[in-house]
């Protein structure tokens, strides 16, 4: 894997990582994308982006901030334990109750939401709605994220 290739790639779009970690706008993770795909990296999972990020982020900006990720193995067991099951009766029916929502009030990039999005776009399919209308109902209706740090909601975003 051209991993020195992407690092030096990622360093020239969004400069060496600082001690005030990196900014990311809508430009730049545009041009993240291209570079991904140029080294024939765009099928990284989410969650390895989110990683990515991470690294990134300069030790003793994380622990003052409170920037810490979950484990994937707990992200998985609270939503176990958290989510109802989806209710499945006629096909192509929303299989979520009226007002459902998952709001993730500390999101960072964004852990929870890609597993949960993952979990709910699985129960759409199965009940038979189309993959770009579950993708979009997901998204527009489904799942919140908020936090304090906006370079880490463009990255849950991406």
């Amino acid at each position: 894997m051209p991993w020195q290739k992407l690092i030096n790639g990622l360093e020239d779009i969004v400069g060496p990582p600082g001690t005030d970690g990196l900014t990311l706008d809508k430009s730049r993770l545009e041009k993240i994308r291209v570079h991904l795909r140029k080294l024939g990296l765009s099928r990284f999972r989410a969650r390895d982006i989110a990683d990515g990020y991470l690294a990134l982020i300069p030790k003793s900006r994380r622990s003052g901030k409170g920037v810490y990720y979950t484990p994937h193995q707990v992200v998985e067991f609270i939503l176990d334990e958290v989510l109802p099951q989806p209710r499945f009766g006629n096909k192509k029916t929303d299989p979520w109750p009226d007002g459902f929502r998952i709001l993730e009030p500390a999101c960072g990039a964004g852990y929870f939401l890609i597993s949960a999005f993952r979990r709910l776009k699985k129960a759409y399919l199965k009940a038979g709605i189309k993959p770009v209308d579950a993708i979009r109902v997901i998204l527009a209706e489904r799942i919140v994220g908020i936090d304090i740090d906006g370079d880490a909601l463009l990255v849950a975003m991406a």
